[in-house]
């Protein structure tokens, strides 16, 4: 899982309240080496990992698993590929219907059928977010939330073909009077985080991240280190190697008690494949939010 020779230490931010949800971390790699040199938080869509439940610290709760292929075994009678495999999930957040779901989403995709893909997003989502867009040769979920006021997310990497590489992807579910249907699907589109969408303060955390990444691929070391508090441990670009080339934030939830905002953020760098989650510490300076630390 790319971690291999790389330094170990304590985990800071192994599991968060967000946006009122409860997001519950299910990569193995988040206890093998967080905020060692290089990029430690990762995970090829082909590994994911299993929690048990709601009620464990992701750090005691993980356990790796290889993820079915396109084309393996099914265990749910239909005869068709399921990508993936419900037994990897069990006692997670993430219910055997929203994988269900998933499953016959990704089976409609690779199948090229237009209307039954469609037909499973909720009634409400626009017709230009139902249409296929890429196929899916493997997918490893990383976290899921409980459900909130009838939506859940589930947040993971997709990998469209076998020798190509993950690319950082968010499900939005909801549920509706005959079940759960797909609310949304983002996916990460360039090195950039996308910044429709947010407002007020939301949409200067997002500024504050690209900023990060703008930096970083310029290899502008001083204007990098002024986005953090000065004894930040993770303010030298010699602790990030290689250029960002997707990035993609799940949800901006809302700061702990001492004003600090955690906010995981789904990367990938030059020349990997594996998808990488940070977890991104943000404090306030005055006016001006800054990056407290990153693990």
């Amino acid at each position: 899982m790319g971690l291999s020779g790389q330094k170990k230490r304590k985990c800071g931010f192994a599991r968060k309240k967000t946006g009122g949800w409860a997001v519950i971390l299910l990569l193995g790699a988040l206890t093998a080496g967080c905020g060692s040199s290089g990029e430690p938080h990762s995970s090829s869509a082909a590994e994911p990992a299993a929690a048990k439940g709601e009620t464990q610290a992701a750090a005691d709760s993980v356990r790796p698993a290889g993820e079915r292929a396109a084309g393996s075994g099914d265990d749910s009678g239909s005869g068709a590929a399921r990508l993936i495999d419900p037994a990897l999930y069990a006692g997670t957040a993430i219910g055997r219907e929203q994988i269900d779901l998933l499953n016959d989403l990704l089976a409609a995709q690779n199948a090229g059928d237009a209307r039954g893909y469609a037909a499973l997003f909720a009634t409400d989502t626009p017709e230009t977010e139902t249409k296929i867009e890429f196929g899916v040769e493997r997918i490893g979920l990383y976290a899921g939330s409980a459900e909130s006021n009838g939506t859940a997310r589930v947040e993971g990497a997709v990998r469209e073909t076998a020798q190509g590489s993950d690319h950082p992807i968010v499900y939005t579910l909801e549920r509706e009077t005959d079940g759960w249907r797909i609310g949304g699907i983002k996916r990460a589109q360039g090195p950039y985080a996308d910044e429709t969408g947010y407002a007020g303060e939301s949409a200067e955390i997002v500024k504050l991240i690209n900023a990060g990444t703008r930096y970083r691929n310029a290899g502008d070391a001083r204007a990098y280190a002024k986005l953090f508090r000065p004894d930040a441990s993770m303010r030298s670009l010699d602790e990030h190697p290689g250029k960002v080339e997707e990035t993609l934030i799940p949800d901006i939830g809302f700061p702990n008690g001492d004003g600090t905002l955690i906010v995981n953020v789904l990367q990938r760098y030059e020349g990997q494949t594996d998808v990488h989650v940070r977890a991104f510490a943000l404090g306030k300076e005055g006016s001006r939010w800054i990056i407290l630390d990153i693990d």
